[in-house]
């Protein structure tokens, strides 16, 4: 009894949010209690069109994942994030999700290693082929300071690399591959080693 008071109650507080969010209230899908469950752990929220249908969509998102809500209220789509989850390599975690205005979404995140370098990973991805496909992505890394800049439409990366005086700026070609749907990537820690030309 004390199960079903609990999924009850879950699905209560799920319904109060999705109505809290007006038109992005989720009609005709049937929730599982891991999605209400996922639903209400997100705590940031950013509204745009990422579809180009002329209406805005609503990104929920929190530093171990991200969600998104079509207007049209029956569409979902879910990506998962490294979110704390300590590894051999690194300790990454969401920051921040920004859109465009052409649709472009943008998902900010930050690493720590035990070994003390530290840096951050932002993941660029758009709604095409309904689906998110990853367009690009930009890495930094403090040790040494080294910004990278993948453009996965154009096959180009951007390296600068040094300290203050010593920078120094490469452009380079990159391995032209079909485009990743951002289901496929692992955020906070894919680095999109694979489009390396070595």
């Amino acid at each position: 009894m004390t199960g079903n008071r609990t999924k009850k109650t879950a699905i209560i507080s799920a319904l109060a949010l999705l109505a809290s969010m007006g038109a992005y209230a989720i009609k005709g899908i049937a929730l599982t209690e891991g999605e209400v469950y996922e639903i209400e752990k997100k705590t940031s929220r950013v509204k745009a069109d990422l579809n180009k249908d002329g209406v805005t969509d609503l990104v929920v998102y929190n530093e171990k994942g991200l969600s998104i809500y079509f207007s049209n209220g029956h569409a979902k789509y879910f990506a998962r994030g490294a979110g704390n989850v300590e590894n051999e390599y690194a300790d990454s975690r969401i920051t921040n999700v920004k859109v465009n205005d052409k649709g472009v979404l943008r998902i900010e995140t930050e690493w720590v290693n035990d070994r003390g370098a530290s840096g951050s990973d932002t993941y660029v991805a758009r709604f095409q082929n309904n689906d998110f496909y990853l367009i690009g992505y930009d890495g930094m890394y403090n040790n040494p300071p080294t910004t990278y800049s993948f453009n996965l439409l154009t096959g180009k990366a951007v390296t600068v690399s040094g300290y203050a005086e010593d920078t120094k700026r490469k452009t380079s070609a990159i391995k032209k591959l079909p485009l990743k749907k951002l289901s496929e990537v692992k955020i906070g820690e894919y680095k999109c080693e694979d489009y390396y030309e070595y």
